[in-house]
């Protein structure tokens, strides 16, 4: 029912609609006698996609009935306009509405800022076309909402210049003298909290940082994603806030990011922070950073190799932790690269009989043997509901990695990818990314991994996602990124 509004249909949608049929006949009235109404009517307009050049609305209103998902008709935006979703009723301090901005082709492109007024958000798309707003409304009361294409403007009276968003961290890093955590491995774990900036002017996919072509030669947490600040606490304080941020999610989720191979204490949680709010991910979300050397060097490969092998029982320790303290949280998991090495191993640490303890597990351009990963897997997999692998023939550093440990790796192709009974594998070979990056940072840089990692930790399987293609292969099907994925 959240798709009803489709692109080949041009409709308004007031509020949620019940159905448990998909919407398939052009005769209004036809179609209402087959609807279970909820607060919502659905008005479609066939001459509306019939006559060529037909307009697209400028503005839509929406009625979200609790509990329920909406979305508005798709809505033409040009390079110098914005949208602007405004809650015109209901109480002025209740959270319980939650705006997505997604492209026709189902891309998330905006969300509504936590930290924003609960009332209004503002939405400036990447490139001129077609947008649609998804409304969620968690809360007990209908709400109406006003959505608008408007020219740009300044900046908000007394808005904020950043959002800011809060990671929860462990870490077997030993700490430095500025507070943050260096590469010099501890055989304990050390928690805390850390506060990450995001420029209001963020772009999907973007890290922004200081750059010497633009003459920056300082971070500022109004242009880049900044961490303000590190704050180690005590443990039992650390799975107290973890409890109490799950608590206040709308789905009762956390999600635990697990960074790669020359990825710094910092950079990890700039990155997570990045993920997180392109994600729209509604709980806390929380860092484990092992002591990577932050290096490219080939003898900074090997030490991490060894540090990621000693990280793996801190990593077990604080997933049974997670588990233990939050019984009732789902749990996601994003790990990349040499992160992965770390994972499988602390994975197979939890195998239980008991059932998945885990919800979805993301391993991106997982550094882990491939032959050794595919006598693993089906013990991995047990440990969750699903568990993904994604992997690239692009990648660079994946082939590096090979030659460097003499054997290929499961986040590399070469002819089909890693396919193994129990686990998604999904080839992203055609989407566009980062050369700075190698072709190895895509889980954080494209948008189009970034959507499907959005549905991802909803719930939907690879069939069920935008932009995916099965691909029959001698060992296991597995999916891929049509050509020429954004």
């Amino acid at each position: 029912r959240d798709n009803l509004c489709r692109q080949s249909e041009r409709c308004v949608l007031l509020g949620g609609i019940s159905a448990e049929w998909r919407l398939e006949m052009i005769d209004l009235r036809a179609a209402l006698r087959r609807l279970t109404l909820v607060s919502a009517v659905c008005i479609l307009s066939v001459a509306g996609r019939q006559a060529a050049g037909a307009a697209q609305p400028s503005n839509v209103m929406l009625v979200a009935s609790p509990e329920t998902s909406s979305n508005s008709a798709l809505l033409d935006v040009t390079a110098d306009e914005q949208l602007h979703v405004v809650v015109s009723d209901g109480p002025q301090d209740e959270r319980g509405i939650s705006v997505f901005v997604h492209s026709s082709s189902g891309e998330l492109v905006c969300r509504d800022d936590p930290d924003g007024s609960p009332r209004e958000m503002r939405c400036q798309p990447p490139a001129a076309g077609k947008y649609y707003v998804r409304v969620q409304n968690s809360g007990s009361v209908a709400r109406t909402i006003r959505v608008e294409v408007e020219q740009l403007r300044g900046q908000p009276e007394g808005r904020s210049e950043f959002a800011t968003v809060r990671v929860q961290f462990a870490t077997n890093r030993e700490a430095v003298d500025d507070g943050f955590f260096g590469s010099v491995g501890s055989r304990r774990l050390t928690y805390g909290q850390s506060e990450v900036s995001i420029p209001r002017e963020h772009r999907m996919g973007e890290l922004e940082g200081p750059s010497i072509l633009r003459l920056q030669w300082r971070s500022k947490p109004s242009e880049h994603i900044q961490v303000l600040s590190v704050r180690a606490e005590p443990e039992a304080q650390f799975w107290a806030r973890l409890r109490s941020r799950v608590a206040a999610s709308k789905e009762r989720e956390t999600l635990l990011f697990v960074p790669g191979f020359n990825v710094t204490f910092e950079d990890a949680l700039r990155r997570l922070a990045q993920i997180s709010y392109d994600l729209a991910f509604d709980g806390p979300v929380v860092l484990f950073s092992w002591p990577s050397a932050g290096s490219m060097s080939p003898l900074a490969y090997q030490r991490d190799v060894r540090s990621a092998d000693a990280a793996a029982e801190s990593l077990a320790q604080l997933l049974e932790g997670m588990t233990r303290e939050a019984p009732n949280a789902s749990v996601h998991i994003i790990a990349h690269s040499m992160g992965n090495r770390v994972l499988t191993t602390a994975l197979q640490r939890l195998e239980t009989k008991a059932g998945p303890t885990l919800r979805q597990v993301a391993m991106m351009a997982p550094d882990v043997d491939r032959e050794l990963f595919e006598q693993i897997a089906p013990r991995i997999a047990k440990t969750a509901r699903r568990t993904t692998v994604y992997a690239s023939s692009r990648d660079i550093p994946m082939v590096l990695a090979g030659v460097q440990a003499g054997a290929p790796r499961a986040g590399a192709v070469n002819g089909n990818p890693v396919a193994v009974k129990g686990v998604d594998t999904i080839d992203v070979s055609e989407v566009e990314t980062s050369r700075l990056g190698l072709f190895h940072s895509y889980y954080g840089d494209n948008s189009s991994v970034l959507a499907d990692l959005f549905w991802l930790m909803r719930g939907k399987a690879p069939q069920d996602r935008f932009g995916l293609e099965p691909v029959d292969s001698p060992g296991h099907p597995y999916w891929r990124f049509r050509p020429k994925a954004r």
